[in-house]
């Protein structure tokens, strides 16, 4: 009996500690497969956008306020996302799509900004010179070039 009154304590206690880190922190499962690392991560991919033939700029401000900035966020007008995230890093936070929503802007896989594929075009997105087609769910990594063309 004194095993068992032992025993209990130790899963209530492993219970009561480790339990609420993970509800608390919103994320089910340290062994989740769409962690990217448990100690951040700094990286730059490289944005183009050409729509119908012209480039367009990708204002310097995207995701920086009140002398704040968010982990996915702009420094200059010279195309490089900057993906700067401290602690456990997931997939789904490094998606191209994520630096869309922070930017106020739509990319999905039919359309970017106000174009859509269709009579009007059509939309192509390239990852280091390969077709990819992943688009919003596209998950970034460092020194990416990454080119989307409505066209």
């Amino acid at each position: 009996m004194n095993r068992t009154v032992i025993l209990a304590g130790i899963v209530i206690t492993l219970a009561l500690f480790i339990l609420p880190v993970f509800i608390l922190n919103g994320r089910s499962s340290p062994t989740n497969s769409g962690i990217i690392t448990q100690s951040g991560i700094h990286w730059h991919p490289h944005l183009t956008i050409f729509v119908k033939g012209k480039k367009v700029e990708i204002p310097k401000d995207v995701g920086r306020t009140g002398g704040t900035e968010q982990p996915i966020h702009m420094h200059e007008e010279d195309d490089f996302i900057h993906l700067e995230f401290s602690g456990m890093v997931y997939k789904s936070e490094t998606t191209l799509g994520q630096f869309f929503k922070v930017w106020g802007k739509t990319l999905t896989h039919a359309c970017l900004f106000e174009f859509c594929s269709g009579g009007a075009g059509k939309l192509s997105m390239t990852v280091n010179k390969q077709p990819n087609t992943e688009y919003e769910n596209y998950p970034m990594a460092d020194k990416d070039e990454i080119v989307l063309k409505f066209e």
